[in-house]
């Protein structure tokens, strides 16, 4: 057995382009979270919604904003998923929040519940560039029209930077926030009741009327994409989730594990859990110790309570550590 510690890497990028396990600011899942995509590995849902894919959008692990991957769409990919009465916004309270770095200035689909034509079994509309580039615009209707529109000003998220965006119900209130700061707000009458629709979720796309095919389609990123309903997480300016947190200097590196089969495994870990694997792998290399070694996994940990990953000691060929200074993506 033998291993290689390497020279020391700049930066998070040069070494894996992924973030700490550690530190990624994912989403609790709690009651009122119907739907839940953190993007980092295609488009599973953290709620056991089974989303399809319309075209090829595409993981990048490269363009994201939290977590290690965001999803990219081409101006001819969506997601869509069927109807759920998870759906069902009623009169009562909601949030959609998410981020997005757009690449489009036409009017586009961020999240509907409808078709291009029908307003009839419609419910939600939010889109991208309709007020003009930049633009975030919200349609609700109560199933027969499209009541109520709300828009931000223009040129708020058309800048191809990263942008975080929710928009909330709260009572009788519609709430636009961009990067915390609320941009668009409007009033509806009291107890109004928004259609319960059977047209299957879409994200980045439109469906045509009468034809399984879309348009309005949304070109550029999307992560970390939330739906709750029964709750308003923010009715006042807000600081978005960040990537992470600040680190001290050199206090992490990127542990690669190469066994005897090939594979590589990759850890992002704090120095102090590096310390502590080359502890136990010099100890059992003399004979003394466990066989295995535990990481402890806190990303995508869906409904588990505990994802942990074992690394069996005579399966292990090589190990590398490259260390980074912890600066931010």
């Amino acid at each position: 057995m033998k291993f290689r510690i390497s020279v020391l890497c700049l930066t998070i990028l040069l070494c894996v382009g992924v973030l700490p396990v550690s530190v990624l600011a994912k989403y609790q899942i709690d009651t009122e979270t119907k739907s839940y995509l953190t993007m980092d590995d295609g488009y599973s849902d953290e709620t056991g919604k089974v989303w399809s894919s319309i075209g090829n959008p595409s993981i990048s692990s490269v363009e994201r904003k939290i977590g290690e991957g965001s999803l990219y769409f081409d101006g001819s990919s969506a997601l869509i998923t069927v109807d759920s009465p998870d759906f069902s916004l009623g009169s009562n309270d909601f949030t959609v929040d998410f981020y997005l770095k757009l690449e489009k200035n036409e009017s586009t689909t961020i999240l509907t519940q409808s078709d291009t034509a029908a307003v009839n079994a419609s419910s939600i509309y939010i889109g991208a560039n309709y007020v003009g580039p930049g633009s975030i615009d919200v349609y609700l209707s109560d199933g027969t029209l499209w009541d109520y529109q709300f828009h931000t000003t223009d040129g708020l998220v058309n800048d191809g930077d990263w942008h975080h965006v929710a928009i909330v119900r709260s009572s009788n209130q519609v709430l636009i926030f961009v990067d915390g700061q609320l941009e668009g707000t409007g009033t509806l009458p009291q107890n109004f009741v928004i259609g319960d629709s059977a047209f299957p979720m879409q994200i980045a796309a439109q469906k045509k009327p009468n034809l399984n095919s879309y348009e309005n389609f949304f070109k550029g990123y999307l992560d970390e994409f939330r739906i709750s309903t029964g709750i308003a997480r923010w009715t006042t300016d807000f600081t978005p989730p960040s990537p992470q947190p600040e680190q001290s200097a050199a206090g992490r590196a990127i542990l690669i594990i190469t066994m005897i089969n090939g594979m590589d495994k990759e850890y992002d870990l704090s120095m102090t859990e590096v310390n502590a694997f080359i502890s136990w792998y010099d100890a059992k290399d003399v004979g003394s110790g466990p066989a295995k070694y535990a990481f402890t996994k806190t990303w995508n940990k869906g409904p588990f309570k505990a994802r942990t990953e074992y690394v069996i000691f005579d399966k292990i060929l090589t190990f590398e550590v490259n260390e980074y200074d912890g600066a931010t993506q």
